[in-house]
């Protein structure tokens, strides 16, 4: 790159990366502190210093300088209602020059790349470009409680910007990196919750598609693919590698957890270590997936490792993917592993009759209904926590959910059944996934899961 706009350069560290990738810098900050800390940084560099700040106008504004200076914005909305406003102070406001981003291209020239991050005054600052650069890409920061996202998207859309992508957190992406989409296809608003205050990162726009672009692929970009697969079980690693491979998805493996490499409190465990010690690796080595999906703002894909994969395992994310997107749901069970008869959460005069299920106190009498899809049913009652897909805005739920049961539970597939009449699952009909029969590491002997072959053929089927 010849020349690129770090827009709120703040301490430098993305203006640090772009000087290695582009002939100049120039880097946009009107907080008196960290002009003086960037002056320092870049002295002799290819980077210009510009304590200019960006707007939709030129002319001088107020700054509001915040206890940690990193904080400092324009924006009264951010001061207020930020994850921040409660924990820090904005006492200080002084008068600093603005220009726009018109303004800083004729002065500068045409960027290959501009960058913004400006603590909620974003859009006011794309509102300084009032024409589409068609070789420019820009890059702006959003975070959960900004109200001005979509606006910001329409106003650039209104430019002619038609290709977006959005990644979460701080890291500087890549050009290479990126994978282009429509902002509709994104879905971003999707797993956008204003009130928690949680996630932020970079959105990405250009113009159009050009040749050699990666285009977005939800299913690798949104889900967090892990598959849990013990050291000791090297033959079930290469046979997951070859089914991954087999249906075109890539999975990282996740090192489950031994028993004794469970740190928690003995009478947490007690249930499980009494009936099944075995379970004990299995359900923490799940909630790991989870809790690293939470991480990285992805929902979450959990497989164990002794799965077969429909051929038209593809075909049917496809159907997963429009269900999700026009309905409420927390769980997906990729399995159809559920009773018809007799059920699960059958009861009489409110007493449940598996005695397994005597802490559930739900009076359903059933364990699953038909939903407006053909192949997607409600389930109550299903038992797969083999293959299953959560909702990255349920995470944090199903995780506490967890953690206050495990005391009470014999393995997380069994919660799992008491849990369901609180959660929103659903399972894909007939399953997308079943499990061979093999040596298993939490019972003793070989688990025949081909038994299941009995429930019908709503469980598995190898192709629509």
């Amino acid at each position: 790159m010849k020349l690129i706009f770090d827009i709120g350069a703040n301490t430098g560290d993305y203006t640090d990366h772009f000087s290695k990738v582009a002939d100049k810098v120039i880097a946009f900050e009107p907080n008196p502190q960290l002009v003086a800390r960037l002056n320092r940084r870049f002295a002799s560099s290819n980077v210009t210093v510009d304590k200019r700040a960006l707007s939709s106008t030129v002319g001088t504004q107020l700054f509001h300088i915040c206890d940690a200076p990193t904080l400092s914005t324009f924006s009264q909305e951010w001061i207020q209602s930020s994850r921040f406003s409660l924990d820090q102070n904005w006492e200080i406001s002084i008068e600093v020059p603005i220009t726009t981003i018109d303004s800083a291209i004729t002065e500068y020239g045409v960027p290959d790349y501009i960058k913004i991050d400006v603590e909620g005054y974003e859009y006011k600052v794309l509102q300084g470009l009032t024409r589409c650069l068609p070789d420019t890409i820009i890059s702006f920061e959003w975070a959960e409680e900004d109200t001005y996202i979509q606006k910001s998207i329409e106003y650039l859309q209104s430019l002619g910007y038609t290709q977006f992508f959005y990644t979460d957190g701080d890291s500087p992406c890549g050009t290479s990196d990126i994978l282009w989409s429509t902002w509709d296809d994104l879905h971003f608003f999707s797993r956008v919750v204003p009130e928690r205050k949680q996630r932020w990162g970079m959105i990405y726009c250009k113009k159009e598609q050009q040749v050699g672009d990666r285009k977005y692929d939800r299913w690798q970009t949104e889900y967090f693919w892990k598959y849990i697969n013990l050291d000791s079980r090297p033959d079930r690693r290469e046979h997951m590698e070859y089914e991954f491979a087999r249906v075109g998805i890539h999975a990282n493996r996740l090192q489950a957890l031994l028993p004794t490499e469970v740190e928690q409190p003995a009478d947490k465990l007690y249930t499980m270590q009494k009936r099944t010690p075995g379970a004990i690796g299995c359900w923490y080595s799940q909630v790991k997936v989870m809790e690293q999906a939470l991480t990285v703002g992805k929902h979450a894909i959990v497989f164990e490792d002794d799965l077969v994969f429909c051929d038209d395992f593809n075909a049917r994310l496809d159907v997963l993917q429009q269900y999700m997107d026009t309905h409420d749901w927390d769980i997906i069970w990729l399995g159809g592993t559920y009773h018809t008869e007799p059920t699960w959460h059958r009861s009489e005069n409110g007493q449940h009759i598996h005695p397994d299920l005597q802490m559930c106190h739900c009076d359903l009498n059933r364990d699953w209904e038909h939903t407006d899809n053909p192949y997607i049913v409600r389930t109550y009652g299903c038992w797969c926590t083999y293959a299953y897909i959560v909702n990255y805005n349920s995470l944090q739920k199903i995780l506490d959910l967890l953690d206050q049961n495990v005391y009470r539970s014999m393995g997380i597939d069994w919660l799992m059944i008491l849990l369901q009449p609180q959660l929103l699952t659903f399972a894909f009909n007939p399953g997308c996934v079943k499990q061979f029969d093999n040596q298993s590491n939490i019972g003793d002997g070989i688990t025949y899961f081909s038994t299941f072959e009995s429930l019908g053929p709503h469980w598995y089927k190898q192709k629509l």
